[in-house]
């Protein structure tokens, strides 16, 4: 008699251990980091560079380049990255190699809107 009295009792469900719930990994932190402070992913695709036509090519801007004052190099790209994120709506910047020695040689900032890279170009040298 005991055994179908307990056979028949409602069981209850174990409590969850703290320890077994889902934690993020840490590429999901980074990811969602990333998605947060508005940085794009991956490289620049052919859809990307579709939608931001008009380009500046900034030879030079590269650490190699650069390396007689320490910090140039951050601080060019720095600026150019903040102005961009200042004045234009929809921007990317892509590195630009040397094809032959796959050296980094400069950057090229890619802009939707005409005036916008007009007025970059005005701004800032292309050949350093």
């Amino acid at each position: 008699m005991r055994d179908t009295e307990l056979a028949s009792a409602a069981t209850s469900t174990p409590e969850p251990s703290p320890t077994a719930r889902h934690l993020p990994s840490v590429t999901d932190i980074f990811e969602r980091l990333a998605a947060r402070a508005g940085l794009k992913h991956g490289f620049v695709d052919d859809t990307r560079r579709a939608a931001t036509p008009h380009v500046v090519d900034c030879h030079g801007l590269s650490r190699e380049n650069l390396s007689d004052e320490p910090w140039r190099f951050e601080r060019e790209l720095t600026h150019r990255r903040e102005w961009c994120e200042e004045n234009a709506d929809l921007y990317e910047i892509e590195a630009l190699r040397n094809e032959k020695t796959n050296v980094l040689d400069g950057y090229r900032f890619r802009f939707a809107n005409l005036t916008v890279a007009v007025f970059f170009k005005l701004r800032f040298d292309t050949n350093l």
